[in-house]
């Protein structure tokens, strides 16, 4: 529905990514090499779900480790501090029916997720003034160690 060629699935058990994090980074790791993108996306490293924050925390890795791509965190449920803010306004409709054909993780309850999902797009509008609807990133060009994500995340205001 996203017009991904060929999606790869490692079919590490859903709920227990953290658990596997040495086998996700080498297998992502072996992608990233394989494949050579400018851009890799990660949940954000403060969403509140498992799953995400292990996969943000291998991301950050990879990029420390191979600093041979660009690492854009997204937001899922939680909002981010972001660096770039995509209009997405064309394309809600088709957001739409993919959150509610996508079939793992959603509780049977696909409709709430799209409500919440558009919601926190739209609120993104509070930063343009427009009536649209963003998708927003904060997009790492060079690794950050925990103190600079805990600086820029929290506008400084944690800075010990």
């Amino acid at each position: 529905m996203l017009g991904c060629r060929e999606p790869v699935f490692l079919g590490f058990p859903d709920g227990e990514v953290g658990d596997y994090t040495d086998a996700l980074s080498k297998h992502i790791a072996d992608i990233i090499a394989a494949q050579k993108p400018d851009i890799v996306f990660a949940p954000s490293p403060i969403d509140f779900h498992q799953d995400h924050m292990a996969t943000a925390r291998i991301s950050l890795e990879l990029l420390s480790k191979l600093n041979s791509f660009k690492l854009a965190f997204y937001e899922v449920y939680s909002t981010i501090r972001f660096t770039h803010l995509i209009d997405i306004s064309e394309v809600v409709e088709q957001k739409k029916e993919v959150i509610l054909n996508y079939r793992t993780s959603l509780y049977g309850k696909p409709d709430i997720y799209v409500h919440v999902s558009l919601g926190l797009n739209a609120h993104r509008a509070l930063f343009t003034q427009e009536k649209k609807y963003y998708e927003a990133f904060w997009v790492l060009e060079q690794p950050f160690n925990t103190q600079e994500i805990t600086n820029w995340l929290s506008f400084g205001f944690l800075t010990t």
